[in-house]
């Protein structure tokens, strides 16, 4: 299952002016709109929710993939809260990875379980999304046009 990458609309309040940071957002919200969407219609009305270790592993891979490619601009821009930023990455990656565990183990295999295990996903993508989104690219997307250093981004693609 592909994520499409759309554009963030005018009033996407994930949005932080930054095309590649936005790309990478708009994924990201595809993504929260598949698990949502997984827990709001019963199985019986259409075709079976999407697979959660699939969607686990795309998540991991887009938000690694999002970090590092963030992580490489900070640098190369001088991003003086670098190490903070790095931090609240790993500390994403870290939770997402105990959720993975989490469905893995398949800790509660029946309906209720499943509906937990979802629930919990979705809760992280939405949370990353409202919080770190807000505050912390925000501030380094600030930076960026702070210092005239916006362009840079789309040496940074991903």
């Amino acid at each position: 299952m592909g994520v499409a990458a759309a554009g963030p609309q005018p009033a996407d309040p994930f949005a932080t002016g930054d095309a590649v940071v936005d790309a990478a957002h708009m994924r990201l919200c595809a993504l929260y709109a598949v698990v949502r969407e997984s827990l709001e219609a019963p199985a019986a009305d259409g075709p079976p929710p999407a697979d959660l270790r699939t969607l686990c592993r795309e998540l991991l891979g887009l938000a690694g993939d999002h970090f590092a490619a963030e992580e490489a601009l900070m640098a190369a821009t001088g991003f003086p809260e670098r190490d903070v930023h790095r931090r609240l990455h790993a500390a994403f990656l870290e939770r997402l990875e105990g959720i993975r565990s989490f469905i893995l183990a398949g800790a509660g295999a029946d309906e209720t379980g499943d509906y937990v295990r979802r629930y919990l996903l979705l809760a992280a993508i939405g949370q990353w999304l409202k919080v770190h989104t807000a505050i912390a690219d925000r501030r380094f997307v600030d930076f960026l046009a702070a210092t005239g250093q916006g362009p840079a981004a789309a040496d940074c693609a991903g």
